[in-house]
């Protein structure tokens, strides 16, 4: 009887909100009415609390939304939905079907930036320059994706089901021209996929089911994320399921640390009488010290005993100290598998060094994959609803180390690789006059220009007739070395000069004749 009347109250009472909420709670809606779904509470049951008990199934996932799984999904959501969206089209074709959009010029950094990324390759490959779309109906959408949510929260809660479940389910919503209007998102523990019979119908469709509402949706209406799972490829394989044996210790660890704030809030002991105590009696006295002087509340109070009674305090043994040490190696794991460093989550012994490595880490191995991983998701699903020329791209999470950029960029303007003027556009900064000359050093000179030419030998030595050649027999000495080479070269000049005034006199003679 009690468990009955707690069950017809709590109909009446859920009946009750869902009337106070001007909803109508019908099993047989269709998903297009949000009282088949979201009728009552948000999204159901709530978090009843799991406890020390390993997540099996997508519904307990989600209830270990809590201590360090929280934590850790939080940074990983809050970081996903801070990062810009950007749409971009390639140049002199914006406006095919909405011609009215307007767009501006992309500089050459984030030119460069979406040439790197693979998820927008087939849209890169030919076009020698883009532009960015800065009004769109597909802005718009992202920007305000229902009545009650915006981009952020979208992108929030996709994160977080990611995390929890390893899936997360976009519900489409067109307008009267087949366009999409509005984006739900749908709890991923009530949602399964519809395997196809062949490779070419993968997935058919998707249901959701819960409690007595159980909807089929078309595939075209749902835009599905999920982390790969070797064992099942129509599941997505979560964070928490990695996990599961470090969240059941950590869950664990918490039991029983509020377990001794609770009986004991001091460490226990021991306490031994010379008195003969009969039973009743020690079951009274211990009651009646619980009730005094356990819980958290009461911790530090002064204890008075009955004469005869002592107490020996215990310490914890070494088995409990590691017990309770156990929580920094299952934190550290769990962060690990989220993709959260350390230095994220703490603030204590972390320098600043330390704090830039772990966000760069984190931006890195944490945000850029979910955020590949919607880009992808939005450019095969949604965008060709608008137009197939179109693509998305979130701007670069990774922030990079302004010291190293400092450094490469002056070394490569030093060496005439960059002008002034091409770094500037990187920095989004205008132009200088003059700044698109290379800057050479006067200091450098081509390597040909620096070694120096070999001396030409020197010119043979012509000698007068009858006189020996240097090195021949009859030579006075060597020419080239020593003292005697010296002689024999004044010697050798001397009869030159004498053999060049023979043959000048001779001419002047011959010249005098009549």
């Amino acid at each position: 009887m009690p468990n009955l009347l707690e069950r017809v109250a709590n109909i009446l009472g859920r009946t009750r909100g869902a009337y106070v909420q001007g909803v109508k709670a019908r099993g047989d809606a269709p998903l297009t009415d949000p009282s088949a779904w979201l009728g009552g509470p948000l999204w159901g049951e709530g978090v009843a609390g799991l406890g020390a008990r390993k997540p099996r199934s997508k519904a307990e996932m989600v209830e270990q939304f809590t201590s360090w799984v929280y934590i850790c999904s939080r940074a990983n959501a809050s970081a996903v939905a801070a990062v810009p969206l950007g749409l971009y089209v390639e140049a002199n074709t914006a406006g095919q079907k909405w011609r009215t959009v307007k767009t501006k010029a992309v500089d050459k950094a984030k030119f460069r930036y979406l040439k790197s990324k693979q998820v927008v390759r087939p849209w890169m490959t030919k076009a020698e320059d883009i532009e960015e779309i800065t009004e769109h109906p597909f802005l718009d959408l992202m920007k305000n994706v229902n009545p009650f949510m915006n981009g952020s929260d979208l992108r929030e809660l996709t994160s977080t089901f990611l995390d929890l479940t390893g899936e997360a389910y976009w519900y489409i919503i067109r307008n009267n021209v087949g366009v999409p209007a509005e984006l739900w998102p749908i709890p991923a523990q009530y949602m399964t996929a519809i395997p196809g019979k062949t490779y070419k119908e993968f997935i058919v469709g998707y249901k959701y089911k819960r409690g007595r509402v159980e909807q089929t949706l078309p595939i075209e209406d749902v835009i599905a994320f999920s982390f790969p799972n070797p064992m099942n490829p129509y599941a997505g394989f979560s964070c928490v399921k990695g996990v599961a044996d470090a969240i059941y210790i950590n869950a664990k660890i918490d039991e029983y640390i509020e377990s001794m704030f609770e009986h004991k809030a001091r460490p226990g002991g021991i306490f031994t009488s010379d008195l003969t105590i009969s039973d009743p009696a020690l079951n009274r006295a211990r009651e009646q010290l619980d009730a005094k002087y356990s819980g958290a509340r009461k911790a530090g109070m002064n204890m008075m005993l009955p004469p005869g009674i002592k107490f020996t305090p215990d310490s914890l043994s070494p088995d409990e100290m590691a017990y309770i040490e156990g929580d920094k190696v299952t934190r550290e794991e769990i962060a690990i598998a989220f993709g959260v460093p350390i230095s994220v989550l703490v603030s204590t012994d972390v320098n600043r060094a330390n704090a830039e490595a772990g966000d760069y880490h984190h931006a890195k191995n944490g945000i850029l994959p979910r955020l590949r991983k919607i880009e992808e998701k939005l450019n095969e699903k949604l965008l060709p609803m608008f137009d197939e020329k179109l693509f998305c791209a979130f701007e670069n999470p990774v922030q990079e180390d302004r010291t190293i950029v400092l450094a490469e960029n002056t070394q490569y303007v030093a060496a005439g690789v960059l002008t002034i003027n091409d770094v500037r556009a990187d920095l989004g900064k205008e132009p200088v006059d003059g700044g698109d000359e290379p800057l050479i050093n006067s200091m450098l000179a081509p390597l040909s220009q620096i070694i120096e030419e070999p001396e030409p030998a020197p010119a043979p030595i012509i000698m007068p007739p009858g006189k020996p050649k240097p090195g021949e027999e009859g030579d006075e000495g060597n020419l080239d070395t020593g003292e005697d080479g010296q002689a024999g070269k004044a010697a050798m000049l001397d009869e030159l000069r004498k053999l060049v005034e023979q043959k000048i006199r001779a001419k002047l003679e011959t010249h005098d004749q009549p």
